[in-house]
């Protein structure tokens, strides 16, 4: 792969991921920087042109995904999968607390935040808003871990195009995807020779 188009994406990236960190002021050391990234992944120019995608980079705490028609797409907390047997001992409440309102509105400002088409997606979609229940769907105690998803009218089964996935009490976002570019009102990242 040419040297001047991975520099040249990973710097984008990093321009993408910073500015993102800030909008949501996510718990990182700014500016992001290269010595910063502990992974990286950026495809050679032509897999790039077929999947419309620029590559991601990962830090201590989150991965940044530039992976959807060449603009930033999804976020993801480290390790944020392994968590939850310390958060089921940390916040396992009665169902009486549930509050999915509330994760809802989180997520849409999150995602307003960095300029996601929150408005179309609500027009276009039906909203979804799940909770995680350790104990099954007959549990009567909870985790507020919510996961807010959009799902096209009628598509149901399908997969959404966004989806937001948080815990609450301590607004932190674990997982922030969106599936398609019309939604991503971001400028695509664009690499020039």
């Amino acid at each position: 792969m040419p040297l001047d188009y991975q520099t040249n994406a990973l710097r984008l990236i990093l321009t993408e991921a910073n500015s993102v960190a800030q909008e949501l002021d996510l718990p990182e050391r700014l500016p992001i920087t290269e010595s910063d990234v502990t992974a990286k992944y950026i495809p050679a120019p032509r897999m790039a042109r077929m999947l419309k995608t620029v590559g991601n980079i990962t830090t201590s705490n989150y991965t940044y995904y530039c992976s959807v028609g060449y603009k930033f797409s999804f976020l993801t907390k480290n390790d944020y999968d392994k968590q939850y047997a310390s958060l089921r001992r940390q916040y396992l409440w009665p169902i009486s607390k549930v509050d999915t309102n509330a994760a809802y509105v989180l997520a849409k400002t999150w995602l307003s935040k960095i300029s996601m088409d929150v408005g179309a997606l609500d027009r276009n979609c039906d909203v979804h808003c799940d909770f995680y229940k350790p104990d099954g769907p007959q549990g009567e105690a909870f985790v507020p871990v919510y996961w807010v998803y959009w799902v096209k009218h009628g598509e149901d089964g399908h997969g959404s195009v966004a989806s937001v996935e948080l815990l609450l009490p301590t607004e932190s976002i674990l997982q922030l995807r969106v599936e398609k570019s019309e939604y991503i009102l971001r400028p695509a990242l664009l690499i020039t020779n």
